[in-house]
């Protein structure tokens, strides 16, 4: 669920991402049907590629919460919050141990920017994004 707000304030921004020049592309590791949802109940703009085996995130070094809880207080606050805003629950069956993250690689191929989330609500304000964008990528 936390994953979800976070692309709902990416899809707030699209339109400033993509004028900075930068474009947005979710890895998931959920079957298509699942992301066919996703896109359509958040109305999501965004380029989807699936992963299930989920080699995209081992390249980038997402880590999988194997062992130990993954639910801290600032977890429970932000799920809370979230579903006082009125987000549905997390689909039954989701895999909340495979942490993801946020990677901004330049026209190159060069990684500019990596943040690999700890926990679910760990992820990088987008308003710092959207200024990494426009100063690193317009001048790198």
């Amino acid at each position: 669920m936390l994953g979800r707000a976070h692309l709902a304030q990416l899809r707030q921004q699209y339109g400033e991402i993509q004028h900075a020049g930068g474009e947005v592309v979710v890895v998931s590791f959920d079957d298509a049907g699942g992301v066919k949802k996703l896109i359509e109940s958040h109305k999501l703009p965004f380029v989807f590629l699936l992963d299930p085996q989920r080699e995209v995130y081992q390249l980038y070094g997402m880590m999988y919460k194997e062992t130990g809880s993954i639910v801290t207080w600032k977890t429970v606050l932000a799920y809370l919050k979230l579903r006082f805003a009125g987000y549905p629950k997390s689909p039954p069956g989701k895999d909340v141990r495979q942490m993801g993250g946020d990677v901004v690689v330049d026209r190159d191929g060069i990684i500019r920017f990596l943040h690999r989330s700890q926990h679910p609500e760990d992820w990088p304000d987008v308003a710092e994004l959207l200024t990494y964008l426009k100063q690193k990528l317009q001048n790198p």
